[in-house]
């Protein structure tokens, strides 16, 4: 198996059979492990499947090939992260949270109740608040959420290529809007990441369907917060351990240079993006949503990219899954 294979894959299928994958394992890490002479990221990605092949098992999804079994009922699905809480799997029309069991105490506070209409007419978050399944023989929890075809979460798409500048910037814009009616609630979503995005790539349509479990009203307490989070925020932020809709503007610029290569700033991979567009992404914008928002709407994006227009953008599922 050469190390190109190796990294290219995204099911655990792909390098493990489920009846032996425990000794596949070892037998890949004695090969592979850094100990020996072998290739770091090669061992990660190793241990990244059999990761997931461990919770397929668990969960019986691997009865059939990407079939997950959810209170009785198979689930395809096209693509499976793992996140912090379990694994997202994602196919045409649903996204799949599946939350273990060792994290099941994570309160899920998905938003019932809601000022203004738009968040729901919209479908910029999910349609209702979705129920979640308790598996009773392990205790891990399901969340099936409801979404249109022809949508990506982010992170599938950030697998498979970094986005281009013109994207990226009417993302932003969607992901502004979203946030400023999160913030007309009074709330604070603190998981405003390529887990918890959705894109629509033809009708510019952006969604926030995950993460609700990490959101709170403002200046509420901050009890949990996912890792990606927590390295964009200030030492400040996170000592005084409040909810603030200024950690949403941080997060927005986080997932801007994200999309460009660079979450944290670190490995810079802006050199042929505009330096108006580095500017704004590597600030830590200011204390309301919505004033940085008509800031990004009224002066940089018309400074950067001119007159507004539709840019197409062609994003085929194959490449996307394939």
């Amino acid at each position: 198996m050469t190390k190109t294979a190796i990294l290219s894959m995204s099911r655990p299928s792909q390098l493990f059979t489920r009846e032996n994958y425990k000794e596949e394992y070892r037998r890949y890490a004695k090969i592979n492990h850094p100990d020996v002479g072998g290739d770091a990221t090669v061992m990660a990605q190793i241990n990244k499947l059999y990761g997931m092949a461990c919770l397929l098992d668990g969960a019986g999804g691997w009865d059939a090939l990407d079939i997950i079994k959810i209170n009785g009922a198979d689930y395809h699905y096209d693509s499976a992260n793992i996140f912090e809480l379990g694994t997202i799997y994602v196919n045409d029309t649903k996204i799949i949270y599946h939350i273990q069991a060792k994290h099941a105490k994570v309160l899920v506070k998905f938003p019932t109740k809601v000022k203004d209409s738009k968040m729901r007419d919209q479908m910029i978050i999910p349609a209702s608040s979705p129920k979640g399944w308790s598996d009773p023989s392990t205790g891990d929890i399901y969340y099936i959420i409801d979404k249109s075809k022809g949508t990506y979460l982010l992170k599938d798409i950030l697998k498979k290529r970094l986005i281009e500048e013109r994207h990226a910037a009417w993302i932003i814009s969607r992901l502004f809007n979203i946030c400023s009616l999160i913030q007309y609630n009074g709330l604070v979503h603190l998981d405003v990441s390529a887990n918890t995005i959705l894109v629509d790539p033809e009708t510019h349509w952006v969604g926030l369907y995950g993460g609700w479990w990490y959101c709170y009203s403002e200046n509420e307490r901050i009890t949990k917060l996912p890792a990606s989070t927590y390295k964009v925020l200030p030492f400040s932020s996170i000592s005084s351990k409040e909810a603030l809709f200024s950690h949403m503007n941080l997060q927005i610029r986080a997932i801007a240079r994200e999309m460009l290569g660079a979450r944290y700033g670190d490995n810079l991979a802006f050199s042929k993006a505009n330096s108006k567009f580095v500017e704004y992404i590597t600030g830590s914008g200011g204390d309301s949503v919505i004033d940085d928002f008509i800031h990004w709407d009224t002066e940089v994006v018309d400074y950067i990219f001119g007159p507004r227009k539709f840019i197409k953008w062609e994003l085929k599922k194959e490449e996307v899954y394939g």
